[in-house]
């Protein structure tokens, strides 16, 4: 499979953009990172820079599980490191990490990975947050989520804990299929049905500009950051110059 790829990440309201994506391993893999910093005086920029640079060298390893595991691993021991100098840092991460053979979905936190295929959401990793235990325990619905009080509040993040809990999934990649990994910045203003709507259209490029148009709108001046990367697989021959 090839990979049609588009990316952006926006400052939003706040001083200072804490989340960084990127993206490389292109066309035949795809390494596609999306971080969420937390801290303040600028820290929380700091640590999510840091995991999407360190991350981004898996490019040059062989698609697998542990090897994933392990960076993310190692990547939390390198945040908690620079605790010792002072900065109380903190990210979420979303990884996905694909070939011709498999696709790996990794996430920590409420930065999210989305699936899609023919029209449908096949696959929604799950938030490491308060308030999806709210919706574990039939507090409140998915749908209700959004609006949560604390919705902010993590359970995970990369320098929260000596041990990070990464949730990891193999998933079934075909061509057609289409991925977004997004911040929570972002799906708190696109709701899963307006990533559906828009979906239909032909590239990646159109796919996510459709949606940042709706997410800059509804930012506002007190808006968080929002940042999204979405892929679409597809045949070689589709995207093949």
């Amino acid at each position: 499979m090839n990979f049609d790829v588009a990316f952006y990440s926006e400052r939003g309201g706040r001083a200072v953009n804490e989340d960084a994506v990127s993206v490389s391993g292109m066309p035949e893999r795809l390494l596609a990172l999306a971080a969420d910093g937390l801290g303040g005086m600028g820290d929380g920029e700091e640590a999510s820079r840091d995991a999407v640079s360190y991350l981004a060298e898996l490019t040059q390893c062989p698609v697998e599980e542990d090897t994933l595991c392990d960076a993310i691993s190692e990547e939390n021991r390198r945040i908690l490191r620079m605790h010792e100098s002072g900065k109380q840092m903190m990210t979420t991460i979303a990884v996905l990490w694909a070939d011709a053979e498999q696709a790996l979905a990794a996430t920590v936190g409420d930065t999210r990975l989305y699936q899609f295929r023919n029209g449908r959401i096949v696959f929604q990793s799950t938030d490491h947050s308060v308030a999806q235990l709210a919706v574990f325990s039939g507090e409140i619905t998915q749908a209700q989520l959004r609006g949560y009080p604390g919705r902010n509040r993590l359970l995970r993040a990369l320098g929260a804990e000596q041990e990070v809990q990464v949730e990891l999934n193999v998933l079934d990649a075909c061509p057609g299929d289409r991925f977004l990994l997004c911040s929570d910045g972002f799906w708190e203003l696109i709701t899963e049905t307006e990533m559906l709507y828009w979906n239909a259209t032909d590239t990646a490029a159109a796919w996510l500009e459709r949606m940042k148009t709706l997410a800059d709108a509804r930012c506002g001046f007190r808006g968080d950051n929002h940042s999204a990367i979405a892929v679409i697989a597809a045949k070689e021959a589709e995207y093949a110059g």
